[in-house]
């Protein structure tokens, strides 16, 4: 049997098209997975501040509730960096 060139391609064509098929098929479960993973993620990211911003999401939010409107008024500084010159800073420099 001579395999002509027209069916070789063709069967390269169906392998390549199984291959991408199964390719696209293990990305879609891995996508699915890490979105699954994700939101149970930030369902729980916002009782840690574990990331510039808060969470993995940047939300800057927590719901914790050590700090509430009645005690907001106590809050001390803690902590201050000097920067050495008088230039206001709207972000955290350190």
């Amino acid at each position: 049997m001579k395999l002509t060139k027209g069916f070789v391609r063709a069967l390269i064509f169906a392998i390549v098209a199984v291959g991408i098929a199964f390719l696209m098929d293990a990305v879609m479960a891995r996508a699915q997975a890490g979105a699954k993973q994700g939101a149970s993620a930030t369902a729980t990211a916002h009782t840690q501040w574990s990331d510039f911003g808060g969470g993995p999401d940047s939300a800057q939010y927590s719901s914790l509730t050590q700090i509430n409107p009645s005690n907001v008024s106590k809050l001390q500084v803690a902590w201050t960096s000097p920067t050495g010159d008088e230039a206001r800073y709207f972000f955290e420099p350190v």
